[in-house]
């Protein structure tokens, strides 16, 4: 977390950088829990807040199903988190992952 801070803080990163799963730097933040991390991504506002990975995930659904609230409300609030997006594993949108 402290590193990924840092790196975000520097400035010096690509929001649009993708693993193999096509999941952002905010994707992956919020899959693994990472509220502080998610949150300056998205304070940052450099990140692709409504991006989908392979499997159709967003930020928001990740941070829903991670009981990341904050993360959550935070994402809403920037009109931009995509949240009619239907995943292509189990078909459902972010209000279901709540």
């Amino acid at each position: 977390t402290n590193v990924a801070l840092a790196l975000i803080s520097d400035g010096n990163y690509s929001p649009l950088i993708v693993n193999y799963r096509f999941a952002t730097p905010l994707i992956i933040a919020c899959r693994n829990n990472m509220a502080d991390v998610a949150l300056a991504l998205i304070t940052d506002n450099k990140s692709s807040i409504g991006w989908t990975d392979d499997n159709g995930y967003t930020a928001l659904m990740q941070s829903c199903e991670n009981n990341m609230t904050d993360v959550a409300l935070a994402l809403i609030e920037t009109g931009e988190s995509n949240p009619g997006n239907v995943d292509c594993v189990s078909g459902v949108t972010a209000l279901v992952a709540c």
